[in-house]
C-alpha cells in the first residue's frame, strides 16, 4: 500500500520536524504579541476592548514575521550559506513547498487579524454614546 498525500506532505521526518518548529514558532510569536499588548501600560485605553485587540496584535506580529520569511526562498546568496548548515531543518531545495507553507500561514493569520479588527470595530460602536 503506497503512501497517501497526507503522509507525504506532513509525516516525513524532515517535514514533520519543520512543521513542529515552524508552527510552534508562530504560536510563540502570537502568544508574545498577545502578552505584550495585554501588559503594555501605554496601551491601557486600547486594552479596554480586551481579547480582540490582543488577538489582532498577536496575529499582526506573526504576519510581519511571515512577510519577511516568504522572501527567504528568493535570496539565493543566503540560501547558499544556509543550505549546508540547516539542511535537516530548512527545506532550501523545496522552495515552492516552503513558499506555500508560509503563504498558508499568512492566509490564516490574515483572517484572524482581520476578524479581530472587525470585532474591535463592533465593540467600539457598541460602547459609543450617541448624543441626539
Amino acid at each position: 500500500m503506497g503512501e497517501n498525500w497526507f503522509q507525504r506532505e506532513f509525516l516525513t521526518p524532515r517535514r514533520l520536524a519543520f512543521n513542529v518548529i515552524f508552527y510552534g514558532l508562530h504560536l510563540s510569536l502570537f502568544a508574545y504579541g498577545w502578552y505584550s499588548q495585554q501588559t503594555n501600560a501605554k496601551l491601557v485605553a486600547l486594552n479596554g476592548l480586551k481579547w480582540s485587540v490582543w488577538c489582532s496584535r498577536g496575529a499582526g506580529l506573526v504576519l510581519a514575521f511571515d512577510g519577511g520569511l516568504i522572501l527567504l526562498p528568493m535570496l539565493r546568496n543566503v540560501i547558499r550559506v544556509i543550505r549546508p548548515k540547516l539542511t535537516w531543518l530548512f527545506p532550501a531545495d523545496e522552495n515552492i513547498w516552503f513558499h506555500r507553507q508560509v503563504a498558508y500561514s499568512m492566509a490564516f493569520f490574515a483572517m484572524v487579524h482581520t476578524t479581530a479588527h472587525y470585532v474591535n470595530f463592533l465593540n467600539v460602536e457598541r460602547t459609543r454614546k450617541y448624543f441626539v
